[in-house]
């Protein structure tokens, strides 16, 4: 019983990014597909950036993105581990739904998950991962170009 529904909140929770994705793709099929970027930080509180009013940290290049994009003031991390948090994103599940609670856990019915960058490409965008993101298998798969953070791993 347990296992049919993890698998129904996996196909409700990829259903419901799909159509979030239609939506976003059909009020912008008149104009150009709108740019995402999305940064992962550690250990950064959401307040500590100029354009959210903190008055002594300055944060010119984070000010401007925020100026010329959108800013979610209230989305929240799923889990102060940065593995667990990063796949919740990606996901867009609950890293105890993927059984990953601690850095070093593999996680379980990642074969099952479409990442949100395949999703992406679905509809048409390209994706591309440079630095630190530390995913977990598939999660960190289907990227047209991707680089890490350690020289090792990245050309040149």
């Amino acid at each position: 019983m347990r296992r049919n529904g993890i698998a129904i909140d996996i196909l409700s929770r990829t259903w419901w990014m799909s159509g979030f994705l239609g939506i976003v793709t059909q009020v912008h099929a008149a104009a150009e597909k709108p740019n995402i970027l999305i940064l992962f930080t550690d250990q950064h509180q959401a307040d500590c950036m100029g354009f959210m009013g903190h008055p002594d940290v300055i944060t010119p290049n984070l000010d401007r993105l925020a100026a010329h994009g959108t800013v979610f003031k209230r989305a929240y991390c799923q889990d102060g581990v940065c593995i667990p948090s990063r796949m919740a994103m990606m996901t867009g599940l609950y890293p105890r739904h993927l059984g990953i609670l601690h850095n070093g856990d593999r996680p379980r019915l990642l074969k099952y998950v479409v990442p949100l960058q395949s999703i992406l490409k679905q509809h048409g965008y390209d994706t591309a991962a440079f630095g630190k993101r530390h995913l977990i298998g598939e999660a960190d798969g289907d990227w047209d170009e991707h680089r890490s953070h350690l020289a090792k791993e990245s050309p040149g």
